[in-house]
C-alpha cells in the first residue's frame, strides 16, 4: 500500500469529524453502562499510527451525535455539528448513494463539490462507477471489475476498491 497515501487516508481521520452518511444507527454497538467499548486494529510503528490511535480513542470516549432523517436535507445540519467540535468536516458515504434516486444523487454531487470548493469539508466517496459516474470518469484507470467502487477523495478518484473491503488498488 501507498503509505503516503494510506497517512492520508489516516491524516483525515484523526484531523477532523467524520461524517458518515447513509449509517443505520443500529451499526453503532452500545457498550453496557460503566463499561468501554473494545476494538482491535492493527497499526504501524509511526507518530502518524499513534496520532491514529489517539484519534480513534478520542472518537470512541463518547457516543456519536446521530442525526436522523434525509442525508441531503440533514447535511447542513451534520456539518455545523462538526463545525462545532473544532475539527475540519469530512462527509463520507459507502454504498449509500445508490439509494438515492438519479435527481437527489446529481443533487448530492453537486452538493458535495462545492461544499469541498469552498473549504467546508472534505469529501470522501465509495460507491459503484454507475452511481456517481463522474467520480469513476476522474480518472484514465478503469475498474478491472464492473464490481468494484470507485473511492474519491474531494471529488477526484483516488482507487478501484472492492465493496466489501477485500481489495484496494490505488490508482497512479
Amino acid at each position: 500500500m501507498d503509505v503516503n497515501r494510506r497517512n492520508l487516508m489516516k491524516g483525515v481521520l484523526t484531523s477532523g469529524t467524520l461524517l458518515a452518511l447513509g449509517i443505520p444507527p443500529g451499526a453503532f454497538a452500545s457498550a453496557p453502562a460503566g463499561r468501554a467499548g473494545r476494538f482491535g486494529l492493527l497499526l504501524g510503528n509511526t507518530p502518524v499510527d499513534a496520532e491514529f490511535a489517539a484519534g480513534i480513542r478520542t472518537a470512541t470516549s463518547a457516543p456519536p451525535q446521530m442525526l436522523a432523517g434525509d442525508m441531503l436535507e440533514r447535511l447542513d445540519d451534520a456539518l455545523a455539528v462538526a463545525v462545532a467540535s473544532g475539527g475540519t468536516p469530512v462527509v463520507h458515504h459507502s454504498a449509500a448513494v445508490a439509494y438515492l434516486d438519479a435527481d437527489s444523487r446529481d443533487r448530492l454531487e453537486l452538493r458535495m463539490r462545492e461544499l469541498v470548493r469552498t473549504g467546508r469539508c472534505h469529501w470522501i466517496s465509495l460507491e459503484g462507477p454507475r452511481v456517481l459516474p463522474s467520480l469513476a470518469r476522474s480518472t484514465p484507470h478503469r475498474s478491472d471489475s464492473e464490481h468494484e467502487f470507485c473511492l474519491a477523495v474531494d471529488g477526484q478518484a483516488v482507487a478501484w476498491a472492492q465493496g466489501h473491503g477485500t481489495h484496494l488498488r490505488w490508482l497512479p
